[in-house]
C-alpha cells in the first residue's frame, strides 16, 4: 500500500542519513540493519550509503544466536531497528541494557528539528567516498563453520548494476520484485537491478504467503 516516487525515496535517505552522520556514522563505519523487506528497509539502505558507511543487513526472522553473533562479530557501532525488534533483541540477551552498540529506531520520533520532513535544498553536502570504501558486509550461511562476513566495495556494486541493466534489460517501465531475505546477497541485486536503472521496485511483505 506504500508508493514512492524517486524524489520522494530521495528525500527520505538523505534525511535518515544526515541522522546518521549526527550519529557517528560516515567513512569506514559500519551500520547495522535489523528490518524486514519494507520501504524502511530500502531507504535505511540507500541512507548508509549516501552517510558514507557500510550497511550490514540481518533478517529480524534469524535465530537469535545467528543475529547476536553478526551484531559482535561486524564492528557495527549503530543499529538501525524498529522498537519491537529491538526488544525482542534484548529479550533474548542478544542487546544487553549498557550495549557499546547504540540502537536508532525508526518508529520513534526524531529529537532534532532536522529530521523533520523538510526540502533538501539548503542542507550540507553529505561525504564522498571512495570506490574502494566498503558499501555492504554479507554474511555466509555459516553451513561449514562460523558465519563469515565479506566486504563488497562501492566499486563491485557498479559494476553489478552495470552488468544487469545490460544482460537483463532493466530500466524506466521494468518492474522488479525484491523478495530474498535482506541478509541475503541477492537482496541487493534485487535493489540495484531496479533503483539503479531507473525501474520500480516492488517490494514483498515478509508475511508467510504474501
Amino acid at each position: 500500500g506504500t508508493t514512492l516516487t524517486y524524489r520522494e525515496l530521495d528525500e527520505r535517505a538523505d534525511r535518515l542519513a544526515r541522522r546518521l552522520v549526527r550519529a557517528g556514522a560516515g567513512p569506514e563505519e559500519r551500520v547495522a540493519l535489523l528490518l524486514p523487506r519494507s520501504p524502511d528497509q530500502v531507504v535505511s539502505v540507500l541512507a548508509v550509503l549516501k552517510a558514507g558507511a557500510a550497511f550490514v543487513p540481518v533478517d529480524p526472522s534469524y535465530p537469535a544466536d545467528r543475529t547476536g553473533y553478526v551484531l559482535a562479530d561486524c564492528g557495527a557501532r549503530l543499529l538501525l531497528t524498529h522498537r519491537e525488534q529491538a526488544r525482542q533483541l534484548r529479550e533474548a540477551g542478544r542487546l544487553p541494557e549498557r550495549s557499546a552498540l547504540s540502537v536508532l529506531l525508526l518508529d520513534e520520533a526524531p529529537d532534532t528539528p532536522e529530521d523533520t520532513p523538510a526540502p533538501a535544498a539548503g542542507l550540507p553536502p553529505l561525504p564522498e567516498v571512495p570506490l574502494t570504501a566498503g558499501a555492504y558486509v554479507i554474511y555466509t550461511s555459516g553451513s561449514t563453520g562460523c558465519p563469515k562476513g565479506v566486504t563488497v566495495t562501492h566499486a563491485g556494486l557498479s559494476s553489478l548494476a552495470a552488468t544487469q541493466a545490460s544482460r537483463l534489460g532493466a530500466g524506466p517501465g521494468s518492474r522488479v520484485l525484491q523478495f530474498a531475505s535482506p541478509g541475503f546477497d541477492a537482496s541487493w541485486w534485487e535493489l540495484s537491478m531496479a533503483l539503479l536503472t531507473g525501474a520500480a521496485l516492488v517490494v514483498d511483505p515478509p508475511e508467510p504467503g504474501a
